[in-house]
């Protein structure tokens, strides 16, 4: 199996006096950059056993969101 693994969740700003969640770090980028290589990896054919998992991790700031990825199995 080959893996992809992008971010996906917002941070919590304070906007006008309320907590408000926002993407401000990047994450879109990380998915652009990780849809973009799989594709490319797809069309190349560069995966030659097993599959290719491409994952969106939430809460990837707590690290929370790689435990809960792992407990639901998608790696397996």
């Amino acid at each position: 199996m080959v893996a992809l693994r992008a971010d996906m969740d917002a941070l919590g700003h304070i906007i006008d006096g309320r907590l408000e969640a926002r993407h401000t770090c990047g994450h879109d980028g990380h998915s652009s950059v990780v849809l973009t290589a799989a594709e490319e990896i797809l069309a190349e054919g560069l995966v030659k056993r097993g599959k290719l998992k491409v994952l969106f991790q939430p809460a990837e700031e707590l690290g929370t969101g790689a435990i809960a990825l792992t407990e639901a199995g998608v790696l397996g």
